[in-house]
């Protein structure tokens, strides 16, 4: 059960207060600045500071915490058996599936037990991830080769909550040092 987790965590951390309720359709997430849609997903990150960023999806948490550091903050993240329930990110089980469809498309889903989690995974299918794992940047290899050192594209297509559709593109070149 989170609620005791978020609890004991707050109180280790000196903080009597655990995450901040996100508002759906009001607040915008930190790194991809789209509105917070759907309650199934989502994610919260409160500095040693005390300062809130609130995300969409974890997708866009895990990007945010590659490029700024996570040094004393907590972090939590959306039950999706439990829309809109925040916690521990650390605690949680983590499911990866196609059949997901998470607000930035990577078909990620928190969950606050594994027999939530596991009949989720009976319905759709899908492969459990540790967080750790999904700290972890790409290694510059594809299946297994080291990728050539190149200019490569992507384009990332997607739905926002509202029905939208979303178009993000750029170009990546990889070097090894």
């Amino acid at each position: 059960d989170w609620s005791s987790d978020v609890c004991s965590s707050d109180l280790l951390m000196g903080c009597s207060s655990g995450p901040v309720p996100l508002q759906y359709g009001t607040d915008s997430c930190h790194f991809c600045q789209m509105k917070l849609a759907q309650k199934s997903f989502g994610a919260e990150r409160i500095t040693a500071k005390g300062k809130v960023y609130k995300f969409d999806s974890i997708e866009c948490l895990l990007e945010s915490l590659r490029q700024e550091g996570r040094e004393g903050d907590r972090i939590y993240v959306v039950d999706f058996s439990r829309p809109g329930t925040l916690g521990p990110a650390e605690s949680a089980i983590y499911l990866r599936a196609k059949g997901l469809q998470s607000p930035m498309g990577a078909g990620l889903a928190a969950f606050a037990g594994m027999d939530s989690a596991k009949a989720c995974q009976a319905r759709i299918g899908g492969e459990f991830v540790s967080f750790n794992d999904l700290l972890k940047s790409w290694d510059g290899k594809i299946n297994g080769i080291d990728a050539p050192l190149e200019t490569y594209a992507w384009v990332v297509e997607c739905y926002d909550a509202f029905g939208n559709k979303l178009m993000r593109k750029g170009m990546v070149t990889l070097v090894r040092y």
